[in-house]
């Protein structure tokens, strides 16, 4: 790892941070020096030809991005959260691989847990070449035989989304996995596998108690941004929980439908239904869960756009879905999920 370079960085990452943050002006002198700095051996320059430094108060000041391509990094300014994340990693630091080296993971971290804060994987990820569209992101932890013990939910990036990273891309990622105990001697893999409408998540957190979620051993929820700017689609999860202490299994496709209504003085009048592809398969144990999301693109069921105002999505409950726990394939139950004040939520057109 370059640790001086990184250091480096991230002092000019807060520099760029704050006075991104601050209206006030600052008056600077262009500068004609040439700055040279060396990494692992190599020298690099950046000089007035191009993007030029700048003397403020005895100091000079250089392009972040520029000096941050220089040298192979990766650097992303998030408007919206007025911060300014900057990658820079060896290929030597970046030892784990998919086996058509799409992309390489570093720095990486698991933590096995059996209660309170989920089983993770953490670390850094360079992308090689482009996640093709219908592809996602997991990674298996294999046991000492080599046998698949647990596979995470796809890999979250920070302030940024694995479909708009290109080639060359630096990016800090998690991927939470089921509760479980330590595996001695584990191995990871990388595996790119088919986006599907309906994949594993982990929630944290406690769901239970006022304003929570209810049902045993299967309960839902629904979360998204409630605040929205006028013909911005709404991305509404869904999520079927198990909140048993034993792996839950829906053995007959069951399909979910979203009610989204208008808030008329005081009286929510139907808007709109969104219906869910099919889902069947486990679901971990401990708010292990299986997410789809849907999209409201703020329109009716004719087709229009709705005008700005407040609106309410719910997911149609109660329900029911057919299935059995642990292993007991041959004990099948039809289990109630109730609704809750975790399955509607409000929605603020701006």
């Amino acid at each position: 790892m370059k640790k001086f370079l990184l250091g480096f960085l991230c002092g000019m990452a807060v520099l760029v941070a704050t006075a991104a943050s601050t209206s006030d002006e600052i008056k600077a002198l262009i500068s004609s020096t040439t700055v040279y700095f060396h990494v692992n051996g190599e020298m690099h320059s950046l000089d007035s030809s191009g993007d030029q430094a700048l003397n403020y108060k005895g100091r000079i000041y250089i392009p972040l991005r520029q000096f941050t391509d220089e040298v192979g990094g990766a650097i992303h300014y998030q408007q919206d959260q007025n911060a300014v994340d900057v990658y820079l990693a060896d290929q030597h630091d970046l030892s784990l691989q998919d086996k058509d080296d799409y992309v390489r993971m570093g720095y990486v971290e698991t933590k096995f847990a059996e209660l309170g804060d989920p089983s993770a994987v953490t670390g850094i990820i360079k992308f090689n070449k482009a996640i093709p569209s219908n592809k996602q992101i997991v990674i298996a932890i294999l046991n000492q035989n080599g046998e698949q013990a647990a596979v995470t939910e796809p890999i979250r990036l920070l302030r940024q989304k694995v479909s708009q990273s290109p080639a060359g891309n630096i990016a800090s990622f998690e991927a939470y996995f089921p509760y479980m105990e330590a595996i001695p001697s584990y191995q990871l893999q990388i595996q790119l596998v088919d986006k599907t409408e309906w994949n594993y998540s982990q929630v944290n957190g406690n769901l239970n108690g006022a304003g929570g979620i209810n049902g045993y051993p299967l309960a839902m929820a629904l979360f998204t941004d409630v605040w929205g700017k006028k013909g911005k689609p709404f991305p509404l999860e869904i999520y079927l929980l198990n909140v048993s202490d034993e792996e839950v299994t829906v053995s007959k496709p069951v399909v979910f439908e979203i009610a989204i209504t208008q808030n008329i003085e005081g009286v929510y009048q139907p808007v709109r239904t969104l219906k869910s592809s099919s889902f069947s398969g486990a679901i971990p144990w401990k708010q292990g869960a299986a997410m789809t999301t849907l999209i409201w693109d703020q329109k009716d069921d004719n087709g229009a756009l709705v005008p700005p105002g407040e609106y309410q999505a719910e997911i149609v409950l109660p329900g029911s879905a057919e299935g059995y726990s642990g292993s007991n394939s041959n004990e099948e139950n039809t289990f109630t999920i109730p609704s809750s004040m975790k399955t509607r939520i409000p929605l603020f057109i701006e």
